[in-house]
């Protein structure tokens, strides 16, 4: 905010997404997109509500998506193309999520209604888990990050590994620097050594788990809603 004022422009015209807002870990701060009417008094904000990319079905369950998130900026997306199918989603049981994916793959290509795999485009959150798959993908399979695939769009798309859980590490240290609360530091008992949670650190933990869940269902949004005809989750 204090970057746009010191421009000292007569006028300003901002375009922003916070549904798209996934660049946290880079320093991004969705707060400035979403509040952007309280920081800059007297501006006027304009929704674009069409999308012209994604059929109707996959532009309603990015609509719910999003929504979970709990603090975003109130709209709702109208699609302009019909469905020819709804969202699909794949269930497996296996102990990796290499393993997870090869039945998927092999279930995938016994399939022949379903489109080519040149045109299928693997999304995951992880280089990690998009070496793995590159690794045993057959020839024509497209698979990139769900933070690359930003600004792009694809005929199908599967979104891989839906299951791993979030990664919260960074709340369950002792001591949490949070912008709001400062310094956060768990109480220990000098009798027994054990640590409890001071009211500071708890404060902190739950608005970092929010904007944990935040970040993550603003990711699952723009991993869904590259898709244009047919949306797989795995």
């Amino acid at each position: 905010a204090d970057f746009i004022r010191s421009l000292n422009a007569a006028k300003y015209f901002v375009v922003g997404d916070d549904w798209q807002s996934i660049y946290a870990f880079r320093g991004a701060d969705v707060s400035l997109t979403r509040n952007f009417k309280s920081l800059f008094a007297g501006s006027d904000r304009v929704f674009l509500l069409h999308n012209y990319r994604s059929a109707r079905h996959i532009v309603k369950l990015g609509n719910r998506a999003i929504r979970l998130s709990g603090d975003f900026v109130k709209k709702r997306l109208k699609a302009t193309r019909s469905s020819a199918a709804k969202p699909v989603f794949f269930f497996a049981r296996a102990e990796t999520a290499g393993a997870v994916w090869q039945k998927f793959l092999n279930k995938y290509l016994s399939l022949n209604k379903l489109p080519a795999v040149a045109d299928l485009t693997v999304l995951v959150r992880t280089n990690a888990l998009r070496r793995l798959i590159e690794a045993e993908a057959p020839e024509g399979l497209q698979v990139m990050t769900i933070h690359k695939s930003k600004g792009l769009e694809f005929p199908v798309v599967a979104v891989a590994d839906l299951n791993k859980p979030f990664n919260a590490g960074d709340l369950q240290q002792d001591v949490l620097l949070d912008e709001v609360y400062g310094l956060c530091p768990r109480v220990v008992l000098p009798e027994t050594g054990v640590r409890y949670s001071s009211l500071a650190h708890w404060l902190a933990r739950r608005r970092g788990r929010r904007e944990l869940l935040g970040e993550e269902l603003r990711l699952l949004y723009v991993a869904l809603t590259r898709a244009r005809d047919l949306l797989i989750l795995v």
